[in-house]
């Protein structure tokens, strides 16, 4: 092996080892944060609206997915931040934000669940949650085909289409602040529209359809990223 190809193995070997050890402290970091979440919700929040925790995770977690931008520009090592401590950190708030949030939906669905059917009904809701998650993280994947964000664009330094995907999907995380209004504000109304009985045939079919739809979805989009 000639010196030229050692040097070569070397650099590789230990951006390999540097790669690798960012992302075990990118895995650890959010698995913290998501637990500190959930002890936060149950010490400070457990007593609040449902609502208001859904407005305000959603706005700061909103705000912390525009903080990218300030990554994107580079604008965090004018104040001598460096950049994986400054993605760590918005990662971080962003998945506590995130845990916070996801408490209540499992409070519902734990609410919903009928006696005698717990474990099916509470599989079938954590299902279709997932289900939502997935289409998500699919469209998000779509967008990425607005703007050049590709490995090539990024690597000769062109950041405007990172910069601009960004600021959408940044803007795009409070419209469902729209429909908050449809969530019960807390337990007590949770349970008494459980304890109501009542149903509603044309919500049912919306949901079912909305199902369908969001499965045809998200396989027509990874049909396509696999072949295309």
């Amino acid at each position: 092996m000639d010196k030229y190809t050692h040097k070569h193995t070397q650099t590789h070997s230990h951006k390999f080892t540097r790669t690798r050890i960012h992302t075990h402290t990118h895995t650890h970091t959010l698995s913290l944060s998501y637990t500190q979440g959930m002890i936060v919700y149950k010490a400070l929040f457990f007593e609040t609206s449902w609502r208001w925790i859904y407005i305000y995770t959603t706005l700061i977690g909103a705000v912390f997915s525009a903080g990218q931008v300030i990554l994107i520009l580079r604008l965090n090592l004018e104040v001598g931040i460096p950049d994986l401590v400054f993605a760590l950190g918005d990662s971080a708030i962003t998945t506590l934000m995130y845990a916070i949030q996801s408490m209540p939906s499992c409070i519902m669905f734990v609410m919903l669940c009928p006696d005698g059917s717990e474990g099916v009904t509470y599989a079938l809701l954590t299902t279709i949650s997932n289900l939502a998650w997935t289409v998500a993280c699919d469209i998000g994947s779509a967008m990425t085909l607005i703007w050049p964000v590709d490995n090539d664009t990024l690597a000769s330094g062109d950041y405007s289409g990172m910069l601009k995907l960004t600021i959408l999907t940044s803007c795009l995380q409070v419209f469902p602040l729209c429909l908050v209004w449809i969530l019960p504000d807390t337990k007590e109304e949770q349970r008494k529209l459980r304890d109501a009985g009542d149903t509603n045939y044309e919500a049912g079919l919306t949901l079912l359809i909305v199902i369908a739809t969001s499965l045809l979805v998200t396989i027509a989009l990874s049909i396509y990223f696999i072949w295309y």
